[in-house]
C-alpha cells in the first residue's frame, strides 16, 4: 500500500506542474536513482560452486624416510652410495674395515662360524631321524600286506562275486557253441567254398575259442593258488619281516637324535650372531633416493654416527593441525587443494589419507593432526617445504550464490539489500553453504541478475521487500 500511496503522491504533483514541470521532476528522479546506486558498491547476483574448506599448514615431506645410523665402531670402507643415487630395499651401502673392527666383533664372526656347523650337523641327524622313521612305517606297511596275501593262499583265487561271474561267462559261452553247431548242421551240405557254409564254420570256430577261454577262466577262479605262487608269497613275508626288524634296529640308533626345539634353538643362536656381524655394516631398509650421505671412506665412526639417510619420493605428503572445532567435519578421502610459498605460480591437488582419532595439545589448544597426500606432485616439492592446505569439507555446484559481504544479520535473521526501482530494499534470506567468499542462497526474493548491495550502512532509510 506503501508503494501505491506514495506514487499516488508523486503524480499528483506532476500534474500540478505541468508538462515542463513532468520533465524536469521525472529528470530529478533519474537523478535520484543513479546517486542512490552510485553511493552502494553493488554486484550482480550469480550462480555458481561453492566449496566449504578447513584450512591449515605444515611442511612437506616424502612418503617415508629412513636415516640409518652406524651401531658399532671402526673405519668405513667400501661406501656405494652417493647423494641423488636411488637404492633398493636390503642394498649393501657400505661396510666396515674388518682389521678395524672391536675384539668382540671378531670374536662374533668366530662363534658364528661355530653354530653354522652345529647347526647343520643337528639339521643332518633330524633329517634322518625323519627318513629312519618313514622307513619302519613303510616297512610295516610291506609286513602288512605280506600277511594278507599268505592268509588268501587257502582262499579261491576269486572272490565270489568274481567266481559267479566267471561261471556266467562260461555258460554263456556253452550257449553260444550250441547254437553256432546248429547253424553249421544247416548248411553242412553246401559246397565247401560256399558262403554261408564258411560264415557258419567261422563262427563256429570262434565260440569253440570263446568257451575254451571261459572255462580256464573258470577253473582258476575255482581253484587255488599253485605251489609256485604260494613259495612266491611266503618269501615276501620273509623278506617283510626283515625289513622290519632292520628299519626298528636303525630307529633305535636315532630316535633319542635332535629334536625339532634343538634344531630351532640352533637356529636363533645363528640368527642373533648374525644379526650383531651385520652391525658392520649398512642396508637400506627402504627402496628410494638417497638424498644425504654424511660419511666418507676412511671416516672413523661410532654407534651412533649418521650415515646416510633415504627418501621414498614415490609420493609427497603434508602433516597439518586442524583445531578441534574444524576436525569433525574431515574425513579420510576429502580432495584438498595445496600451494606452497616457494611455489606460489601452482596448486596441487591432494587428498585426506590419515586423521588422527586423539587430539593433542598445543599452544593452548586442543589440535588434531591430519595428513595428506599430494596427488600430482612433481620434483619441485622437497621435504620441508611451507605449504598452505586447505581441505574441501563440503561442496555444491551451480547454486545461487550471496557474496559474504552482503550478508547482514537482523531480528535473529539473515537480510541482504538490493536496488530496486532506484530504492534500497531489504530482503531476508535463508542461506546453506559458505566457503570464503560467497554463501549458498536456500530461500529469498533474490535472482540471478539482481544487483546486491555489498556494504550497505549500519543504519539506512530502507523501504522492505514485503511492503
Amino acid at each position: 500500500m506503501r508503494r501505491v500511496r506514495n506514487t499516488i503522491i508523486v503524480f499528483t504533483v506532476l500534474a500540478g506542474l505541468g508538462i515542463a514541470g513532468v520533465f524536469v521532476a521525472l529528470g530529478g528522479l533519474s537523478l535520484f536513482a543513479k546517486d542512490i546506486e552510485q553511493q552502494y558498491q553493488t554486484a550482480a547476483v550469480e550462480r555458481g560452486d561453492i566449496a566449504a574448506k578447513v584450512g591449515s599448514s605444515g611442511n612437506a615431506h616424502a612418503r617415508q624416510t629412513a636415516i640409518l645410523t652406524w651401531r658399532t665402531s671402526g673405519n668405513v670402507a667400501g661406501l656405494a652410495v652417493q647423494p641423488g643415487d636411488h637404492v633398493e630395499q636390503n642394498q649393501l651401502l657400505a661396510g666396515l674395515e674388518p682389521s678395524s673392527l672391536s675384539s668382540n666383533m671378531i670374536q662374533v664372526k668366530t662363534q658364528l662360524a661355530a653354530a653354522q656347523d652345529a647347526l647343520r650337523e643337528l639339521r643332518e641327524t633330524q633329517t634322518t631321524r625323519a627318513e629312519t622313521w618313514n622307513a619302519v612305517l613303510t616297512a610295516q606297511k610291506a609286513l602288512n600286506d605280506a600277511l594278507v596275501a599268505e592268509s588268501m593262499l587257502d582262499q579261491p583265487n576269486a572272490s565270489p562275486s568274481n567266481l559267479e561271474a566267471a561261471q556266467a561267462a562260461y555258460n554263456l559261452a556253452l550257449a553260444q557253441v550250441d547254437s553256432a553247431e546248429q547253424m553249421y548242421a544247416f548248411v553242412q551240405g553246401l559246397p565247401l567254398d560256399d558262403p554261408a557254409r564258411l560264415n557258419a564254420a567261422a563262427s563256429l570256430e570262434r565260440s569253440y575259442r570263446e568257451r575254451d577261454i571261459a572255462l580256464i577262466n573258470l577253473q582258476y577262479a575255482q581253484g587255488k593258488p599253485d605251489d609256485s605262487t604260494a613259495r612266491q608269497v611266503h618269501a615276501n613275508l620273509a623278506l617283510a619281516q626283515a625289513n622290519l626288524e632292520e628299519a626298528q634296529r636303525r630307529w633305535e640308533e636315532v630316535k633319542d637324535g635332535a629334536s625339532a626345539e634343538q634344531v630351532r634353538a640352533a637356529e636363533l643362536r645363528v640368527e642373533s650372531l648374525e644379526m650383531t656381524l651385520a652391525q658392520a655394516s649398512l642396508l637400506a631398509p627402504i627402496s628410494g633416493t638417497a638424498t644425504e650421505v654424511y660419511i666418507k671412506n676412511g671416516d672413523v665412526v661410532e654407534a651412533g654416527t649418521q650415515a646416510v639417510r633415504i627418501d621414498d619420493f614415490s609420493e609427497r605428503h603434508i602433516i597439518v593441525q586442524v583445531p578441534e572445532i574444524d576436525i569433525v567435519r574431515v574425513r579420510l578421502g576429502q580432495p584438498a587443494l595445496i600451494t606452497f610459498d616457494a611455489l606460489p605460480e601452482t596448486q596441487y591437488h591432494g587428498e585426506v589419507i590419515t586423521v588422527s582419532r586423539v587430539g593433542k595439545l598445543e599452544a593452548g589448544r586442543i589440535e588434531f593432526e591430519v595428513e595428506v597426500r599430494i596427488t600430482d606432485a612433481d620434483d619441485r616439492v622437497q621435504p620441508g617445504l611451507t605449504a598452505a592446505v586447505n581441505v574441501i569439507v563440503d561442496q555444491r555446484t551451480d547454486v545461487v550464490r550471496i557474496p559474504n559481504r552482503a550478508l547482514r544479520r537482523a531480528n535473529g535473521q539473515h537480510i541482504v539489500y538490493l536496488i530496486r526501482s532506484g530504492a534500497l530494499v531489504s530482503v531476508p534470506v535463508t542461506t546453506g553453504l559458505s566457503d570464503e567468499s560467497n554463501t549458498e542462497l536456500l530461500s529469498g526474493d533474490v535472482q540471478p541478475g539482481d544487483m546486491i548491495v555489498l556494504n550497505p550502512p549500519a543504519s539506512a532509510t530502507q523501504t522492505s521487500a514485503q511492503d
